[in-house]
């Protein structure tokens, strides 16, 4: 069954439509409480969003995020699981409830947890506990929808010094450039130092440093997000330049097989043909020492049983002509062995 979706009376007007909303304006940002009714139907609720929901959320309550939020985390998320999953005890996480390990923190559900210390981040599920994964939260990612003064607040001022407190090293604010606005930046990074954020300066090449994940991070002209291994300097792919690496891949291993079997069926066609070259010439062979016992028959000579397999085994096309020629001037066929020329008869 379908979940009813009912409008909260209490929903906040939207902007006038005679101004420009401004980053103080709150256009009724909403929330969905997802509970169920008397019949045990699922019911989904709008509700008001509020700072509350934002610093505290809970399982029944979810927060729409619109299509340059997810455009921009997903391939996010997927390129930092491929680049620490071979470090095996990290774990990248969207949207995921963490619970600290000191208990006057609040819990909170960033947009990307990135945890080291988890035996298996695939046994993690619906939330992550600090305390008792004995693991630690290295970076946070934080998409910010600037349009809402609330969830901007809960990303650049109430939530921040949560995260310093928790001991998260590197903490880092994306903008996404149809959220930006006036003199927003597309990316500001925090470093944690004597527990606290200092916001760091890109580099020469416009790149933050990630020290507790070993990556730059920079925003290219295209507004992608750009990944490097400092250790290597290799840069993350991108999924879909993955999955354009993989069906290159999967096009250089068939155009090799297909390379590797017409060799295969080159060498299998030469080795019939010297096959069939080998076996007319054993049969040519076959019927000139067939012919060799006859003539020497037709004249008379003596031949036991051991010289006449001997002929008949000869595979030798030069041999069996020599002795041909002498056939018919030799007095025996002991002579034969002599492998005399015709004119020494």
């Amino acid at each position: 069954m379908e979940p009813t979706i009912h409008r909260h009376p209490a929903r906040s007007p939207g902007p006038s439509p005679r101004r420009r909303p401004s980053v103080a304006d709150d256009p009724g940002e909403i929330a969905l409480r997802t509970s169920c009714d008397a019949d045990g139907n699922v019911v989904v609720e709008e509700i008001p969003l509020t700072l509350e929901i934002l610093l505290n959320p809970s399982e029944d309550v979810h927060v729409p995020q619109g299509n340059p939020h997810r455009r921009l985390l997903d391939p996010l998320v997927e390129r930092l699981q491929r680049y620490l999953e071979r470090r095996g005890d990290w774990g990248v996480f969207s949207d995921l409830m963490v619970h600290w390990a000191r208990k006057d923190l609040r819990a909170v559900a960033p947009d990307v947890t990135v945890a080291q210390g988890i035996a298996d981040p695939d046994a993690v599920d619906e939330k992550l506990d600090v305390a008792a994964a004995g693991c630690r939260v290295r970076a946070v990612f934080e998409v910010v929808t600037t349009r809402s003064k609330i969830k901007r607040e809960k990303d650049e001022v109430h939530n921040k010094p949560l995260f310093a407190a928790a001991g998260v090293e590197d903490y880092v604010l994306l903008y996404p450039v149809r959220y930006r606005q006036r003199g927003d930046r597309a990316v500001r990074h925090f470093t944690l130092a004597a527990g606290r954020y200092r916001e760091q300066r890109a580099d020469a090449e416009g790149r933050f440093l990630l020290r507790s994940l070993g990556l730059g991070l920079s925003v290219d002209a295209s507004e992608e997000l750009v990944l490097v291994d400092v250790a290597t300097g290799e840069r993350l792919p991108t999924p879909d330049e993955e999955e354009e690496r993989r069906l290159q891949a999967e096009r250089r291993a068939a155009e090799e097989a297909t390379t590797r079997q017409a060799a295969e069926r080159r060498a299998a066609e030469e080795t019939a043909a010297r096959q069939a070259a080998e076996q007319a010439l054993r049969a040519a062979n076959r019927r000139s020492a067939q012919l060799l016992v006859a003539v020497l028959e037709s004249r008379g000579l003596t031949m036991d049983a051991e010289a006449r397999q001997r002929i008949l085994d000869c595979d030798d096309a030069r041999q069996l002509e020599r002795w041909a020629e002498n056939a018919f001037t030799v007095a025996t066929v002991e002579d034969l062995w002599e492998d005399l020329p015709p004119s020494h008869a």
